[in-house]
């Protein structure tokens, strides 16, 4: 996912279809990713894998 639907500056894109990302994330695509990671971790108990660009 980090690779399909992020962009190079680290924001979220919004749709994925055949093969491409496009569309700017809105703040819901933020709510549902941040969920997701949160709910990935409450299974996993380890961290997410994510950083943002430059750290």
């Amino acid at each position: 996912m980090k690779r399909s639907l992020t962009e190079e500056n680290g924001r979220l894109l919004a749709r994925w279809r055949a093969g491409q990302a496009a569309h700017p994330g809105k703040l819901d695509d933020y709510a549902f990713c941040a969920w997701g990671l949160l709910e990935l971790y409450g299974v996993t108990f380890r961290p997410p894998i994510w950083r943002r660009p430059g750290t």
